[in-house]
């Protein structure tokens, strides 16, 4: 028998890793876009857009780095609107065999052409339907996945630092929340506590980093009975909880806050995950704030708060929820949640426009960001503020089939004009 030794077993797991961090990296580079934007006589507000946008996102590398990443993405952008085409053709076959969403006149060779003429990402092309004869005039008018980086760079200021960053900083924006009397869950601990709380509420927990994550990397702690909790697969008291979480802190600090509970209207339209509201808003040069679009996400499977789960359109002058659909692989749209077979309701959220006044109030009171898309949980008690995103996703405001959603066409073209003039 062949003995393997610890080293090999190391060495080999670190060439995988390095093969998988290039494969990555080149897949990353491949879909970048050709680093300028070609002219289009299409809705010339967007196309400046979208020239700003690519221009930015090169402006923070170096003079060599900049022209390195012209020359590879240059190289690469084909290969990688090839690969991409043909991967949404398959999907788009598919869908017409299953009877899901069907892109009349969507082809491969329609879409690599769209990606070479126009820089479009074909998933997108195919998502928005651009195929179509009507919707060709808005090319120029969506927020694409390889543009909006640098739509966000060319406009916000970042004044804080780190540690009192609202944006990136759950304490701080938990303080920044308090400053400004809006609801926001309750940090039970952090890593900076000197010691174990004297009481963890007796229901249930949650664990999410203090930096970024976005959600995804939130961890769920089941209150099982007085003073245990099951976290993973240990069940703790509240000093040995505090010291497996002081232990993950070293890696990643985070925090802990009490679990929150849906309004009853959402109850049995999830499998227990928080259903959270994505609303995006822009602050004019002048400081007015306006709404740009929001949309309420299901969480799904095991999530804890959506990422992959059901997403619906939210109006934003009535709170209505429409065209409820899984982003998952690729846009197809639902009727019913697929963990609690419930029928998705088109009615009004609860709240609305304490929500978007509360948005409002935040946002004008935040210094240096332009547009943020805000995290907003539906509880019992209302409206409460999980966090605010810098780079937040396009696509799941756009992608509202069966009519254009394109972003461009909304005021946020206007309240970034009112910066680049």
């Amino acid at each position: 028998m062949t003995v393997v030794s610890q080293e090999s077993k190391t060495l080999t797991l670190r060439a995988q890793a390095l093969n998988m961090n290039f494969e990555e990296t080149f897949y990353k580079l491949s879909t970048l876009g050709w680093p300028w934007h070609p002219n289009s006589s299409e809705f010339l507000k967007g196309n400046d857009m979208r020239k700003r946008s690519r221009a930015a996102r090169l402006s923070r590398f170096s003079a060599p780095q900049r022209y390195a990443l012209q020359i590879i993405s240059t190289i690469l952008w084909p290969f990688g609107a090839l690969h991409e085409s043909l991967w949404v053709s398959r999907l788009h076959d598919t869908n017409v065999r299953e009877g899901k969403l069907v892109v009349s006149g969507y082809s491969w060779a329609s879409a690599f052409k769209a990606a070479i003429k126009y820089n479009i990402p074909p998933r997108e092309y195919y998502i928005y339907q651009l195929c179509a004869a009507d919707r060709a005039q808005d090319r120029n008018a969506y927020i694409y996945h390889h543009e909006r980086l640098g739509l966000m760079l060319s406009l916000n200021r970042y004044v804080y630092t780190k540690d009192d960053d609202p944006i990136q900083d759950k304490l701080a924006f938990s303080k920044f929340c308090d400053r400004n009397s809006v609801p926001h869950p309750i940090t039970l601990w952090h890593c900076a506590s000197a010691s174990t709380p004297d009481l963890l509420s007796e229901t249930d927990l949650w664990v999410k980093p203090q930096y970024g994550s976005q959600g995804r990397e939130n961890i769920p702690i089941k209150f099982v009975h007085h003073k245990q909790y099951l976290f993973g697969e240990k069940t703790l008291n509240p000093d040995e909880l505090i010291r497996e979480l002081s232990d993950l802190s070293r890696v990643n600090p985070v925090i802990l806050q009490p679990l929150l509970k849906n309004h009853k209207m959402f109850s049995n339209l999830t499998n227990g995950g928080i259903v959270v509201v994505r609303l995006v808003s822009g602050k004019e040069k002048n400081g007015d704030v306006t709404p740009i679009a929001a949309t309420i996400q299901f969480p799904t499977g095991a999530e804890m708060t959506a990422h992959s789960g059901i997403i619906a359109t939210v109006n934003l002058q009535s709170g209505q929820m429409t065209n409820f659909r899984s982003p998952q692989p690729i846009y197809s749209p639902v009727t019913q949640h697929p963990d609690t077979g419930q029928i998705f309701p088109d009615m009004p959220i609860p709240d609305w426009n304490l929500l978007l006044e509360l948005t409002t109030k935040l946002h004008k009171a935040l210094k240096g960001y332009v547009f943020i898309g805000w995290d907003i949980a539906i509880t019992p008690d209302g409206p409460v503020f999980l966090e605010g995103n810098s780079s937040w996703n396009a696509q799941q405001h756009q992608e509202s089939a069966p009519k254009p959603a394109p972003l461009g066409r909304t005021a946020l073209l206007g309240i970034a004009q009112s910066y680049w003039i």
